[in-house]
């Protein structure tokens, strides 16, 4: 199915709002910021490519920017996994929530791109970048451990705690749409929908990409790192907690949790070896673990825009 032009006038409000809420109205970030800080959001054609980017205009002064292909892309993926058979199986709902799912699905992956950028951002990114320019340090590496890709894991790692706490509120009746009810068990299917998707999507960039795999870390990286800061957010945050009580009462159960569901996806969507998922997630340990000592080694803490950790 595609969009219309009507229908992308009527997403581009939407998702023009989605970025405006979180900018102008998000508490907990813009009560901690150090400064004032403006951020301008736009959707432009960016030359019919598929991208999403954030500039530093001036100090305190960010723009951040979608292409219309981008939404697009967004929405064929979706689209996609709302009829995928075996997706469908996986969290056991039926054709009758195909479009339930697409939409929330499109919004989702539109907030997660939305707040991948805005985390560049506030963790100082910018102006991080901005000051190596002025100095020359080369930013964009081959390395595991390049400069540009502990940039792009800390704001993966934002921006699904932002997004899971968005969702989170509104859980209850996004459950009641996808599965008509809502009980115990479907709570928990809508919880794992959300979990496979944001695994679908960043699996889908990389086999979309080579530049994505050049200047991003391994999907795994990604995926595990994400999982790593998540749970130690999501066990200090009590509204998501309360809103989410089966994944979990501390960090540990929050993480196992999310293993449990990363290997399910893996194994069930994905038709992986276990043995190789397992190889693959004690690499992704043993790179997670190194990533906290080159954020410090690169004193990215004296560029972040926030004074305080926010949950």
């Amino acid at each position: 199915m595609e969009l219309e032009y009507e229908d992308y006038i009527v997403v581009f409000d939407e998702v023009k709002n989605m970025a405006y809420q979180y900018f102008n109205y998000h508490s907990d970030i813009q009560s901690h910021y150090k400064f004032p800080v403006n951020i301008e959001f736009s959707i432009d054609d960016l030359e019919h490519q598929s991208i999403a980017l954030s500039n530093r205009k001036s100090e305190g002064n960010y723009l951040v920017k979608i292409s219309a292909g981008m939404l697009k892309e967004l929405w064929f993926l979706a689209n996609k996994l709302s009829k995928d058979t075996n997706f469908l199986s996986l969290v056991k709902t039926s054709e009758n929530s195909q479009k339930a799912i697409r939409n929330y699905l499109f919004y989702f992956y539109v907030d997660l791109i939305i707040c991948h950028e805005w985390s560049h951002i506030f963790c100082g990114h910018l102006d991080f970048i901005e000051d190596c320019f002025l100095k020359g340090v080369k930013i964009l590496s081959d390395d595991e451990f390049g400069i540009n890709k502990i940039l792009e894991l800390e704001a993966d790692s934002k921006a699904v705690t932002l997004v899971l706490a968005r969702l989170a509120e509104n859980y209850n009746n996004i459950s009641s749409d996808i599965y008509g009810t809502k009980t115990s068990h479907s709570l928990e299917r809508t919880w794992e929908i959300f979990v496979y998707s944001t695994l679908s999507l960043f699996d889908y960039w990389e086999s979309k990409s080579n530049k994505i795999s050049e200047s991003h870390p391994p999907i795994p990286y990604r995926v595990f790192t994400s999982i790593m800061f998540v749970s130690g957010e999501v066990s200090d945050n009590q509204g998501i907690r309360n809103q989410l009580p089966f994944i979990g009462r501390n960090e540990d159960e929050i993480n196992a949790s999310f293993m449990k569901i990363l290997i399910k996806f893996y194994i069930e969507y994905k038709n992986q070896d276990i043995e190789n998922i397992s190889t693959e997630l004690v690499k992704a340990f043993k790179h997670c673990s190194k990533i906290g000592k080159g954020i410090e080694e690169l004193n990215l803490n004296d560029y972040r825009l926030i004074k305080a950790k926010w949950t």
